[in-house]
């Protein structure tokens, strides 16, 4: 089944819109955390596994999500094109942990070196 590049370019824009209405009601659900670096933990890795890319047509140079692509692949049977996907998946999972723990430790130094609130 071939198609368009049209069809693909749209597939993608549903897809990136879905995400983010996906994404905002997430984050509506999630303010009741506490923990800010909990709730930045959470969509974190939400955004890494809905929007984590692998190549699929190299011919063509498309891509589609990661998840989708190496469920289907394992269903079918290919553990090649299933491990590429897992791989994209751990390695930008591995980026964004290390993006998590330098944001919680920049927001743990700013509040540790905040002034006091002056006493009355």
């Amino acid at each position: 089944m071939l198609i368009s590049a049209d069809a693909y370019a749209i597939a993608w824009t549903l897809y990136v819109l879905g995400f983010l209405v996906a994404y905002f009601s997430f984050t509506r659900l999630t303010l009741w955390l506490r923990p800010a670096v909990l709730r930045q933990t959470m969509k974190g890795f939400l955004i890494v596994f809905f929007l984590t890319p692998v190549q699929v047509d190299p011919a063509r140079d498309w891509y589609s999500p990661a998840w989708l692509q190496g469920g289907y692949e394992s269903i079918l049977g290919d553990m090649s094109a299933a491990s590429d996907a897992i791989f994209n998946l751990s390695v930008v999972a591995a980026v964004m942990a290390v993006v998590i723990v330098i944001d919680a430790l920049w927001r743990w130094r700013k509040t540790r070196n905040a002034p006091a609130a002056p006493s009355q």
